[in-house]
């Protein structure tokens, strides 16, 4: 998964964890963003997952993310007892909160974590436990969902010099043929 890009020229002050849980495993991002807050909506739109919403007048309910849960948007408990629980952690804690209000009207800030599990449970699905700092461990902007690119330079530089040996031996071969 990737994080939405930070608007060019903006520079990205804070950071936000995003976990979701289906069958098909657990998905962590985090996801930049400027200014002091933003929606519990926003973070999972910007954190790179494709998302089936209702917006109506009492809020905006998640019907499908990635493909699993209710394909029509006109009812996101098509499944039910089946559906996606809504979970938050604030900066610094060490458990999760059930959502007591709607992803529209959290305030996500630096240092939070949101987390959406699909499955059934009377207070939802609990998600794993995975903290702002394993999501956001690398500072190098690579999604914590992706794999970072490899930094082994010695092995690198063992190659290079493996090749430059057999491609000296190969001239030093040829050059002694042709005599």
């Amino acid at each position: 998964m990737f994080a939405a890009p930070v608007a060019a020229g903006a520079r990205a002050e804070h950071r936000a964890a995003i976990v979701v849980e289906d069958t098909g495993g657990t998905k962590v991002n985090c996801v930049p963003f400027t200014g002091s807050s933003i929606t519990g909506l926003q973070l999972l739109q910007r954190g790179g997952f494709t998302l089936g919403v209702n917006v109506s007048s009492i809020g905006t309910a998640v019907c499908s993310l990635n493909g699993t849960g209710c394909a029509s948007t006109s009812n996101c408990f098509c499944l039910y007892p089946l559906f996606w629980g809504y979970w938050t952690r604030a900066p610094n804690a060490t458990s999760w909160t059930f959502a007591q209000a709607g992803a529209q009207a959290r305030k996500v800030t630096d240092g939070s974590t949101d987390a959406w599990v699909w499955g059934r449970g009377s207070s939802g699905p609990k998600p794993p436990n995975v903290s702002f700092k394993h999501a956001c461990a690398s500072a190098s902007g690579v999604p914590s969902g992706s794999k970072k690119p490899s930094s082994n330079y010695a092995a690198f530089g063992a190659f290079v010099g493996a090749m430059v040996i057999v491609g000296g031996g190969l001239a030093f071969r040829r050059s002694k043929r042709s005599r």
